[in-house]
């Protein structure tokens, strides 16, 4: 029946919450209610003075902006906005209430990251301008603790960083910047979100780090003690031992080294030993996730363009704490076990070493996903993406993921998520995890016995999952990748059930791939002036299809897709990428070029 299914998903999903997020839940709940009587408060409560900056802080004129940058001075001052691939006329200072809008782009609206292209004067008219219309409210997206902690962020380092010198000759500006500062930092340390956790909770822990770090006196020092606490115990959960972020997130992660480089840059030892460490790691795990073009991997929730050049937020993580700086070229093949992400970077034949944007710009490039779905409290950003992998030949993109295309209940979103939208295999048309509202998960697929070997320039990776166990066919999907630093790509499935289930194996091709051959079992493509080979076995048939493929919030891309079916009942079937091959066999290898590479 639809409810008693229902109500076994909420309990297979809730019954990985931890402690501290059930209480924020009960916590959130008791406090709607009193929200505006709490908000009326803290607009009645007495400021402290300003209490100066701290000693020792410089002020930094050349600092990293933390966005994408899509909107320039000139859109800005004409009154327009663009997030999320959304453009609406606000006016200059915006209207800052637009109901109309989505909720994540009233958020970025309210994240004032768009100061940063603004000379001092139009930057204080717009923050006096927010100022002005954004009392202390329960109300709408702009004093929820998310938007709050990053527009601390921007306001802090925008105007007691980048201008300070002009904000303190300013006494009006710096005295109304300080009260709203401080409003919002009180109001954030009453709101955290711990009822959510994850990347949530750590941006609270830095907003109110950072704030306690740009000024002086007792009030400072509660919020930086507060954040600091709170710092300490989310990195210890949140950067894992090989420097990944328990999300699993690309995105999520190069946010999390542009935010912890902040916090360095701030001049405060405390703070500096604190996060140095996890900086230094969470670099290196960066500098894995990063394509020959400079850009990262589009696992899980990840995109294009909300988050700064990977290149240059490296160079200022390394600017603060010269450990960051990659001291030699990193080995061809790499591990991030924790993580759950293994691959492999190669210098293609006759490629160029370094690109002209700091990548690998001739080189042949894999990812593959082993990992857990996400830390099992907060799978929010997680897809159903086992086994699935992306790849770089000769520089360019040719097997991409789906990148995401919204954080609403849509059919774009449904579908970023599913098992369907990576490459590889869905049994029975079901997802290897249950995936439902915009962030939730109850069902959840592991990746069982992981056994990675790194070889002379290559790798081999095997591992079952069982997140199809509970079909009653009790399936389980086998996968084993082996890499050959030729930029020769073999993979073997083997699908064990107690029955007969339809299997689909998906390739999705980045745009830019031409589909130049289609045969049963084979397809020739075109990736700028190299023709790359896929060549499958097993005796199921190779079929294509379009797709969709969303690089950006909001934007969509024509694609295509190569799909191979087979029946559960079949002992293996496989695929092998690259160039120049002559045959492939499931078991035996592919012949490349008159050479034999195996599995082994």
């Amino acid at each position: 029946m639809p409810g008693v299914s229902e109500t076994l998903r909420l309990l297979r999903t809730v019954r990985h919450l931890r402690p501290q997020q059930i209480a924020g839940q009960l916590r959130v709940r008791a406090f709607a209610a009193l929200g505006p009587a709490r908000a009326a408060a803290l607009g009645r409560r007495r400021v402290p003075p300003w209490p100066g900056l701290r000693r020792g802080l410089p002020e930094v004129q050349t600092w990293l902006a933390p966005g994408g940058g899509h909107n320039s001075r000139e859109r800005i001052l004409g009154g327009e906005l663009c997030f999320l691939n959304q453009a609406r006329q606000v006016g200059f200072p915006p209207r800052f209430e637009q109901p109309q809008a989505s909720r994540l782009w009233q958020y970025n609206l309210h994240y004032l990251e768009y100061l940063w292209p603004l000379d001092f004067e139009q930057a204080r008219e717009l923050a006096l301008a927010w100022i002005e219309q954004h009392p202390a409210s329960a109300a709408g997206a702009g004093w929820e603790p998310y938007p709050t902690s990053l527009r601390i962020g921007n306001l802090c380092a925008v105007f007691f960083r980048r201008f300070a010198s002009e904000t303190l000759a300013d006494p009006e500006l710096r005295d109304r910047l300080w009260r709203s500062l401080w409003q919002q930092g009180s109001w954030l340390s009453a709101h955290l979100e711990t009822h959510i956790a994850g990347n949530h909770l750590l941006e609270n822990a830095i907003a109110l780090a950072l704030l306690g770090a740009c000024f002086d006196g007792p009030d400072a020092a509660a919020f930086r003690g507060r954040g600091g606490r709170l710092l300490r115990a989310q990195l210890e959960q949140q950067v894992l031992a090989d420097g990944g972020h328990f999300e699993r997130s690309p995105m999520y992660h190069l946010r999390l080294v542009y935010a912890l480089a902040l916090l360095c840059h701030c001049a405060d030892a405390e703070l500096r030993e604190l996060v140095a460490p996890a900086l230094e790691r969470a670099c290196a795990a960066l500098r894995c996730l990063l394509h020959p073009d400079g850009q990262i991997a589009l696992l899980n929730d990840s995109a294009f363009g909300i988050y700064g050049d990977p290149t240059a937020v490296l160079e200022f993580a390394a600017a603060a704490v010269p450990a960051c700086r990659e001291q030699s070229r990193p080995c061809s093949c790499f591990a991030l076990a924790d993580t759950g992400y293994y691959g492999a970077r190669n210098a293609a034949p006759g490629g160029q070493d370094e690109g002209q944007d700091g990548g690998q710009g001739g080189a042949h490039y894999i990812l593959c996903d082993a990992a857990p779905i996400a830390a099992d409290h907060q799978p929010g950003h997680a897809h159903a993406d086992l086994f699935g992998f992306e790849l770089s030949l000769h520089g360019r993109r040719l097997i991409v993921d789906s990148g995401v295309f919204d954080y609403e209940d849509s059919a774009e979103r449904r579908h970023c998520r599913s098992t369907a939208a990576h490459n590889t295999v869905v049994v029975d048309g079901r997802d290897q995890c249950e995936l439902w509202g915009v962030f939730r998960v109850g069902r959840r697929g592991r990746p069982r016995e992981v056994d990675f070997r790194c070889a002379v320039g290559g790798f081999r990776l095997e591992a079952w999952h069982d997140g199809y166990t509970w079909l009653d066919a009790k399936a389980r999907h086998r996968r084993r990748f082996a890499w050959h630093p030729e930029g020769v790509l073999l993979v073997r499935d083997a699908v064990e059930a107690k029955g007969e289930l339809h299997c689909e194996s998906f390739l999705h091709l980045h745009p830019e791939v031409e589909l130049l051959e289609l045969r049963a079992d084979r397809a020739s493509l075109g990736l700028g002036e190299h023709r790359v080979q896929i060549l499958f076995a097993g005796g199921g048939r190779l079929r294509a299809t379009d797709r969709e493929y969303f690089p950006e919030f909001g934007k969509r891309m024509a694609a295509r897709a190569l799909v191979y079916e087979w029946s559960s009942s079949t002992a293996a079937t496989g695929f092998c990428i690259g160039r120049d091959i002559e045959a492939f066999d499931v078991y035996g290898g592919a012949r490349v070029g008159g050479r034999l590479l195996d599995f082994a």
